[in-house]
């Protein structure tokens, strides 16, 4: 078990895409589906949308044992479940994502150490981000080059308790994610207001093995 303090920062796949790499190898999130799997699920009209619109990156410190700092990032599920339109609202249809946690080697290499496919975050939860997978037995996916290294993740919690937007997230990234506000600034560029889609989620976070 794994637990500690989260930070994390939201992206909108829309304006900034969700990474392909993750340690130098490739991952699949959603947005590299190819064709016909898009044009397939285009048409499950009774089927709840629960493709995720956002990306997010971040740290986790755990607390429990050796002081350790991991790096943390959720991209869209590859593969998530189908839920059909009647059992969800569409205020509040969870969305999926395969999570990511990586060790970090040195002052700038890292490898993944922990996975979890089609964790589920709550729809209704707005930009604070609640993620769950409770007794999960996916098997991780079968891109071995990525998950080689990683142990596959049974149990996650991760809960917001504070949310940074505005000037406040933008001070938190200047200080400690740089190269994430860099992404935001770049967008910002074409838009009126640069600080609109900075979200900071701070929380807390629980995996089991």
């Amino acid at each position: 078990m794994i637990s500690g303090v989260m930070q994390l920062w939201l992206f909108e796949r829309s304006e900034i895409p969700a990474p392909t790499t993750l340690a130098d190898v490739p991952i699949h999130p959603i947005d590299q589906h190819n064709e016909t799997h898009q044009h397939e699920h285009k048409h499950q009209h009774s089927h709840a949308d629960t493709e995720a619109k956002t990306w997010f990156q971040g740290h986790i410190f755990a607390v429990n044992g050796p002081t350790r700092q991991y790096a943390l990032l959720g991209v869209p599920a590859q593969n998530p479940p189908h839920i059909h339109g009647c059992m969800v609202s569409d205020h509040d249809t969870p969305m999926y994502y395969d999570v990511y946690v990586s060790e970090y080697i040195g002052d700038s290499n890292y490898k993944v150490v922990f996975c979890a496919m089609n964790v589920e975050r709550n729809g209704g939860s707005g930009d604070a981000v609640e993620l769950n997978m409770e007794n999960s037995s996916a098997m991780a996916p079968s891109n071995t080059a990525v998950h080689s290294t990683a142990q596959a993740i049974k149990t996650l919690r991760l809960s917001t308790s504070k949310m940074l937007t505005g000037n406040q997230a933008r001070q938190h990234l200047t200080k400690y994610a740089p190269d994430a506000l860099a992404k935001y600034d770049a967008v910002g560029a074409t838009s009126n207001n640069k600080n609109k889609d900075i979200v900071v989620c701070m929380g807390g976070v629980a995996m089991f093995f």
